[in-house]
């Protein structure tokens, strides 16, 4: 009677659970040992959520103006030596033939926001920028600005730079309540379109 030798698709199976169970117990362990709060990391972690929120909404509302914006990449990274860069969203402008590099800040403008884009566009100009190309353009927006502070910032800078600044409403306005969806809309569209967890895994 010879020696039965288990099936490799049993042995492959056998193998998969192990590891789904070993890497559930380690993301178990490391929810156990980071305590966000504690470490002080949860404003941080907050604002950077917000921030990208914020980045979708703006990327979304200019290319929905449809006046010649194309996205080329959002979080766009730049190389320069051995360090990388990103900006937070670049737009390549047809009519004005120009690159466009947007950073969002969630905070209020500070001085050192200009020589940051200022940096940013030198970068563009000679790696991305294509020959027959404009300058680029860098536009900066802002939760809160000063005007007198912004100006004396950008008065040095060598490429053309703007500051804006952005409102968020916590509370639709009146005239469109009833015209855009619920919270519990959202949520219902939300959980439609997540797949259901398998339990098996």
């Amino acid at each position: 009677m010879g020696i039965i030798e288990p099936s490799p698709d049993l042995a492959y199976q056998d193998f998969l659970r192990g590891a789904k169970a070993l890497i559930r117990q380690q993301r178990a362990k490391l929810s156990q040992s980071l305590d966000f709060d504690a470490a002080g990391l949860t404003p941080i972690i907050n604002e950077y959520r917000q921030k990208l929120r914020l980045i979708k909404h703006i990327q979304n509302s200019v290319l929905q103006l449809n006046c010649g914006f194309c996205l080329m990449g959002r979080q766009y990274q730049l190389t320069l030596g051995e360090n990388e860069y990103f900006l937070d969203l670049l737009f390549y402008h047809r009519f004005l033939k120009c690159l466009v590099a947007i950073e969002l800040k969630t905070g209020r403008f500070r001085p050192e926001y200009a020589g940051k884009m200022d940096f940013y566009l030198e970068v563009l100009n000679d790696r991305e920028r294509a020959p027959d190309d404009n300058p680029s353009i860098g536009i900066i927006l802002c939760a809160e600005k000063d005007r007198l502070e912004v100006e004396f910032s950008l008065k040095s800078t060598a490429n053309p730079i703007g500051v804006a600044t952005y409102q968020l409403h916590p509370q639709v306005p009146e005239e469109y309540q009833g015209m855009l969806p619920t919270n519990e809309d959202w949520q219902r569209l939300l959980a439609s379109a997540l797949p259901e967890e398998d339990e098996n895994e």
